[in-house]
């Protein structure tokens, strides 16, 4: 053999290795002998895209129809229909950009990619509406270009994890929602009213895992739910019509106490003896432990809605409309109506229903509701 002491390129053999010499042999070389000489691990194929730089590609992350998908593994991404990775396997993808893909996109069901470069992805984040930059094309968001939430003007209440906007009777483009802002209802993939479409697939632009996020097809879906004590006031889940000032939807109702325990099932069942559509919880605590109001859509349309936080005992107790002293916890501070005992503690809200407070009225759809109303009070205030 002959050694060759400089330094050469080795580009006959399509690898991307720089060796400094080249042996000629006078035969041919098996494969483990070129890839010695060339630096290839042993097992790896010749030319193989290992030995270039990592690209980065779209990583399916989770194809959602609700919101409490089934945990699973990146080995069953593709294969099941209502699931995700964890949030953690998600996180550790370590990406910057996120595109929410609408199953059946279309011009009213756009694909829109989502800034995460300073977020992390928190399946029960309540963020503040229109805080995520956004843009439709898809060449602007690999440039780093967005801006469509400068223009967005549905900026009425929270969302969850991202999304476009969320106002009064409508929800663009957000992976989670709620009435009046927060988490609890499914993905929405339209730019008016509540549409849900056919589920989306949600994509993330990373470098490909090396080796599949550790998730446990078995373990629970993350839920939204309180973590401190039961006094804190959790995420609204039911779908309110709104909360009003009690004397502008004619008083608080009837003072009842709960039977087997569900003040909200006790004022369902009160309302629908009386016929009426709508049923509504005021002052929670005084008296027998709840107050129910019954009503048509006549007792509330033309009503100035107030914010959801008041009707959870979130302000001082007052008689005039506005929010006095307020908690900045979320935690009940009206000592009028100290929310309702549930046998173990006080608390604002059941299961999603919020109990109301003085003054302040809480109204839901005697029927169970699975997305918004469409009817929407008056604006609620600043």
């Amino acid at each position: 053999s002959l050694a060759i002491g400089a330094s050469a390129t080795w580009f006959g053999l399509n690898c991307y290795a720089r060796v400094s010499s080249v042996r000629i042999y006078d035969r041919v070389l098996t494969d483990a002998e070129i890839n010695e000489e060339v630096g290839i691990a042993p097992g790896v194929a010749l030319g193989s895209p290992a030995q270039s730089s990592p690209v980065q590609d779209w990583v399916h992350v989770a194809t959602l129809t609700s919101y409490t998908p089934t945990i699973v593994s990146e080995t069953e991404i593709e294969t099941c229909g209502d699931c995700k990775l964890s949030d953690d396997a998600i996180n550790a993808l370590d990406f910057s950009l996120l595109r929410f893909e609408p199953i059946t996109p279309s011009a009213s069901h756009p694909i829109t990619y989502f800034d995460f470069s300073n977020k992390i992805f928190d399946s029960t984040a309540v963020v503040e509406p229109c805080s995520t930059p956004w843009t439709l094309s898809e060449t602007d968001a690999l440039a780093g270009i967005f801006g469509g939430e400068e223009t967005e003007t549905c900026c009425g209440f929270p969302v969850c994890n991202f999304g476009r906007g969320h106002c009064g009777g409508t929800v663009k483009t957000s992976y989670g929602w709620n009435g009046y802002g927060g988490c609890g209802l499914q993905p929405v993939v339209g730019l008016s009213s509540a549409q849900y479409g056919s589920g989306v697939r949600i994509y993330v632009w990373s470098l490909p895992a090396t080796t599949p996020p550790t998730a446990s097809p078995t373990s629970s879906p993350t839920t939204l739910s309180p973590t401190t004590s039961p006094t804190s006031s959790p995420v609204t889940s039911a779908v309110a019509i709104g909360c009003f000032m009690e004397g502008d939807v004619g008083g608080p109702g009837t003072n009842l106490v709960p039977v087997n325990n569900n003040p909200v099932e006790t004022c369902r069942a009160h309302c629908q003896d009386q016929g009426k559509p709508y049923m509504s919880f005021s002052c929670a605590g005084q008296g027998a432990g709840q107050y129910c109001g019954c009503h048509t859509e006549s007792d509330f349309s033309s009503e100035t809605e107030r914010p959801s936080y008041e009707c959870r005992g979130e302000c001082t107790h007052s008689s005039s409309a506005s929010c006095s002293g307020r908690s900045d916890d979320g935690s009940r501070v009206d000592t009028n109506c100290p929310g309702w005992w549930d046998g173990s503690a006080n608390v604002s809200v059941f299961e999603g229903y919020s109990l109301g407070a003085s003054w302040r009225t809480m109204i839901y759809p005697v029927e169970i509701l699975t997305e918004s109303p469409t009817m929407s009070p008056t604006s609620s205030p600043t």
